[in-house]
């Protein structure tokens, strides 16, 4: 079970498609976009107005599917797990994002040649906020949606969650997931 056979989750992979593929002559990529996801709900902004708590408000239905369709792309790049059979109809952008995420988790620093990214980061904040939403910390509008079939979808993001966070974790360290 997978993000992008909903339609809610083919919109957020166009969004995170557009986010970090623009059209031609209208400027670069924003590769912030993982850690923009990501923190929604990990870090939320505490100036916003009502201020937002993923714990005691939940997670939104758009902002589930956003963090699950970037976290799907990251494992997609990171573990070359294949989601193509899922993207019917679009899976050469989805080619094309893989390439783009590559490049930029592969950017490096001009002088140190130090990587630009923390992709050990990157996954554990993927990890933590897949836990949002499958409904066990809060409530969920992602896990409602599947609320027909909840094992399918539990034992999918948490497996998701596993390949994200298994080549971060060393053998000495226990693992959360």
């Amino acid at each position: 079970m997978t993000p992008f056979s909903h339609p809610e989750g083919r919109r957020a992979f166009h969004d995170f498609y557009d986010w970090m593929i623009p059209p031609p002559g209208f400027g670069v990529y924003k590769p912030d976009y993982f850690a923009l996801i990501f923190d929604i709900v990990l870090s939320p902004d505490p100036m916003l107005e009502p201020p937002y708590d993923p714990i005691t408000d939940g997670v939104e239905r758009e902002i589930g599917f956003d963090i699950w369709v970037c976290a799907c792309m990251l494992d997609a790049v990171i573990n070359n797990t294949d989601y193509t059979r899922e993207c019917i109809g679009y899976d050469d952008k989805y080619r094309e994002l893989c390439q783009s995420i590559q490049r930029m988790l592969n950017k490096k620093t001009l002088l140190r040649r130090k990587p630009i990214y923390n992709t050990d980061a990157t996954r554990r904040k993927a990890a933590d906020s897949l836990q949002y939403i499958t409904g066990t910390l809060c409530t969920s509008e992602v896990a409602k949606e599947y609320r027909a079939n909840p094992q399918a979808f539990l034992s999918s993001v948490t497996a998701l969650r596993h390949r994200l966070l298994l080549p971060v974790v060393s053998d000495n360290t226990v693992c959360d997931c």
